[in-house]
């Protein structure tokens, strides 16, 4: 199972815990294949640097850097050469997130962005919420659900 995570997802893991903190966790003790890409880590890189999010950084006790190469350690990264050219009309800011989960060839897309969200039936893969993937991964975890 190839799962590919927003953005948004990861920065609320990585400095806020909850629901996308606990689904990072499990993601990494399931068999399950986390990717992501450069542009991706990127743009992760870049939100992490905004101002708004400086003190919640700190908190972490961790350097951007740091944070950026701990994700990128625990997911496949696809250098940019092998990302297709995407558009994405609701969004135009999302075609990196859509590049990569067609690169990857990803099961699931987990996001916060109502976009995408809205936009399921647009990609090959299933979008699902935080809590969506929670819950999947729970009945997956119990034996109970399928892959």
């Amino acid at each position: 199972m190839r799962v590919l995570l927003d953005t948004n997802v990861v920065v609320s893991a990585l400095l806020f815990g909850g629901g996308p903190c606990q689904l990072l966790r499990m993601l990494c003790q399931c068999p399950f294949e986390l990717w992501t890409s450069r542009p991706l880590l990127r743009e992760l890189a870049a939100t992490l640097e905004h101002e708004k999010l400086q003190a919640a950084v700190t908190r972490t006790g961790f350097s951007v850097e740091t944070l950026v190469q701990a994700y990128a350690s625990q997911a496949f990264v696809m250098p940019d050469a092998t990302l297709p050219a995407a558009t994405f009309q609701p969004d135009p800011r999302d075609a990196p997130v859509v590049a990569a989960a067609l690169a990857a060839k990803t099961d699931w897309l987990i996001t916060g962005d109502r976009h995408l969200l809205d936009a399921k039936r647009m990609l090959p893969c299933e979008v699902l919420t935080v809590a969506e993937a929670l819950q999947r991964l729970a009945q997956y975890i119990a034996g109970k659900g399928t892959r």
